[in-house]
């Protein structure tokens, strides 16, 4: 029997997007166990303005300024909210998300129980990292260098998909164990429609990280050949990036509340995913979950969600993706089989009650039994 776990705190400078979405179905199971939490963040752009109503009651926000520039101010603020914590309330878990809460919240931590003759119990969840961007090979070592520097402490590594697992794995000198992303229930309960025209549609921050100028380009060069066809971006971000994508003729919505962007998947043809790298894409996860054909570049996190020709489909490249989604736009029974067996491996492998009982064993809520879900072999352990 495990040390009961009584106070969680969670710490991010990245309380947006999919993120969010996996912190608010993290609190949500843990308060259903009546274990508290703390929640210290920072706000982004796409950060809803009423994000203290997305978690449960119990759940106490600690709002810190942004993360921004060389990050002095969040740095003190962490470190400032850290020590009142740890004097105040000590929680039994300290659980880290994101690159950046990631690297100050270990450091931090561990200078912190040197001084005070402790040991907290800490988890790193990066949700994406950042040094597995192939456009920046500089602050990619850089940021590589800053995992090792962090990957001494003593931390428990927490990836969301087998190859997030494997590059902390690398990285941290560590095994990472795997809690797979879950997938809000309300998406299993939407029926699609196919719309008139061929619908394609992508999800999330327009930035760097999701290549929205390969999803420009695919837009222009499957157009050629299916000119009705409307690509559609649900999201926002940078400002140059989303003036490229409305120039080629992309819709580009902004963020949308929850019940429009099931409205959106729920009428479009399919789903495709360009970005570079991931931890496990949650919009790749939705779009599963209703039932709609998803193609993914391939890359960490997204061949993670996806079996190419059984449950999606996964390309190498930019002239893949367009011979893909022709294919899909042009063949209605491949859709209807790629969209089913991708919602039904939705359904099996991102469902709320395995997130629950993966959740329960890594943090020790309840007691792990001789057949735990948890491996330690070679390969990256799997929770759920």
């Amino acid at each position: 029997m495990q040390t009961p776990v009584r106070h969680v705190a969670h710490i991010t400078e990245c309380l947006a997007g999919g993120t969010l979405a996996v912190l608010r179905q993290l609190t949500g199971e843990l308060a259903m166990s009546h274990v508290r939490q703390t929640l210290l963040f920072c706000r982004r752009p796409d950060t809803p303005l009423d994000v203290d109503l997305l978690f449960p009651p119990s759940v106490r926000l600690v709002e810190l300024r942004p993360a921004r520039g060389v990050h002095f101010e969040f740095v003190s603020d962490m470190v400032r909210a850290l020590r009142l914590l740890m004097s105040a309330d000590p929680p039994d878990i300290v659980h880290l998300h994101s690159s950046k809460a990631g690297f100050v919240g270990r450091l931090a931590l561990r200078a912190l129980d040197s001084s005070r003759g402790t040991r907290t119990r800490m988890l790193y969840s990066p949700h994406g990292l950042a040094f597995l961007n192939p456009c920046r090979p500089w602050a990619s070592a850089a940021y590589w260098a800053l995992e090792a520097c962090a990957g001494m402490v003593d931390c428990q590594p927490v990836a969301c998909g087998a190859s997030e697992a494997r590059a902390l794995d690398s990285v941290s000198r560590r095994p990472a164990m795997v809690l797979e992303n879950p997938v809000d229930p309300v998406f299993f309960t939407i029926e699609r429609r196919e719309p008139q025209r061929p619908l394609v549609l992508t999800a999330g921050r327009v930035c760097e990280q999701k290549a929205p100028e390969i999803f420009a380009e695919l837009s222009v060069r499957v157009r050629l050949e299916v000119e009705d066809a409307q690509f559609v971006w649900v999201g926002a971000g940078d400002p140059q990036r989303e003036a490229m994508l409305r120039a080629v003729g992309v819709e580009v919505t902004g963020w949308l509340p929850q019940e429009q962007v099931l409205e959106r998947l729920a009428g479009a043809t399919a789903y495709v995913q360009t970005s570079r790298w991931e931890g496990l894409p949650i919009s790749v996860l939705q779009a599963m979950a209703v039932g709609l054909p998803c193609l993914v570049l391939d890359a960490v996190g997204n061949r993670d969600a996806i079996e190419h020709n059984a449950t999606g489909l996964i390309a190498w490249n930019t002239d893949e993706l367009e011979m893909y989604l022709t294919m899909l736009l042009a063949s209605a029974p491949l859709r209807e089989r790629l969209g089913a067996s991708g919602r039904a491996e939705a359904r099996e492998r991102f469902s709320r009650a395995r997130f629950r009982a993966g959740l329960m064993d890594l943090y020790g809520v309840r007691a792990l039994g001789a057949a735990s879900r948890l491996r330690t072999t070679a390969s990256p352990a799997t929770i759920g």
